[in-house]
Order: C-alpha cells, then sequence, then structure tokens
C-alpha cells in the first residue's frame, strides 16, 4: 500500500549505487524470508508457490511485465514467514522493485534468456522449501537475488 510506502522512510532510488544497495538489501531480508519460509510452509503453500513461478514465466512467454508477478511470489514468501515486518518491508520495496524492472526493460535485455534464468531460481527456491530445507532455501534465494542483480548490472 502506498500510504506504508510514504511513511516508511524508504526514499526512491536515485542513483546506480542505490539500486546495488536496494539488492544487498533484498539479500539480507529475503534470505529470511526463504528460511522461515521453509520451516512453516504447507503442501497447498507449495503448491500456491509453483503456481506463482508458473504464473511468473507465463508472463514473460506472452513477453508481459513480469515485475507485478515476481513481486507476488516474493511476497508470498514473506507472507510464510510469519514476521509481519519481512512482509511490511517487501510491500514498502514494491516501488523500488518495479521501479528497477522499468529500467531493465528501458534497456531492452533479451527477456526470453534472462527469464529463463530467473525461473530456475525461482523453481530451486520453491524445491527447497518443498524440501523444508532452510539452508538449501536461503542459499537459493541469495543465489537468486545475487543472479537479479547481475542481470541488471552486467545483462546477463
Amino acid at each position: 500500500s502506498g500510504s506504508l510506502a510514504e511513511q516508511s522512510g524508504f526514499g526512491p532510488l536515485t542513483s546506480v549505487d542505490d539500486i546495488a544497495h536496494y539488492f544487498r538489501f533484498r539479500r539480507t531480508i529475503e534470505a529470511d524470508c526463504a528460511e522461515m519460509a521453509a520451516c512453516r510452509a504447507s503442501l497447498s503453500d507449495k503448491t500456491r508457490l509453483r503456481d506463482m513461478v508458473d504464473e511468473v514465466q507465463q508472463c514473460l512467454d506472452g513477453n508481459g511485465d513480469s515485475v507485478g508477478a515476481d513481486i507476488k511470489f516474493h511476497t508470498c514468501l514473506a507472507e510464510l514467514s510469519d514476521s509481519r515486518f519481512l512482509l511490511e518491508t517487501i510491500d514498502m520495496l514494491r516501488p523500488h522493485w518495479i521501479f528497477v524492472g522499468s529500467f531493465v526493460r528501458s534497456l531492452g535485455m533479451t527477456r526470453v534468456r534472462t527469464g529463463k534464468r530467473m525461473t530456475s531460481e525461482h523453481q530451486a527456491i520453491v524445491e527447497a522449501i518443498a524440501a523444508n530445507d532452510p539452508l538449501a532455501a536461503r542459499k537459493a534465494m541469495i543465489k537468486h537475488v545475487d543472479g537479479s542483480e547481475r542481470r541488471v548490472f552486467k545483462g546477463q
């Protein structure tokens, strides 16, 4: 919700350095989200996560905007962490997430190639959660956020 972001003190991204710090911050909090989700996810949660991974891929296949579906996936992980602070933080990062997403699109990056990587990273997170393996989930999330950062900065 917009009001949350306004009172949060997360100002807009204003530099390339800011974008790097945004990814570093995401790595920190989302590693915890994934780890906690792996401890708590039910069978139906796991199914829902798999469906969300497919939804992101469908957006990519249709050359649509995958950012909304991607945020939904990461928000679901934060919900499963059962920490309102993690969930609210992901919510507050939404404008930054959208900003970075449109920045990447403006570079005309080849979405097919980068999308495949993103989806396999998402799948690795979900498989670790499905196996109730908190450490593997944590590592898979860090690999994913690092991959996202690399795609932004190096176009890989």
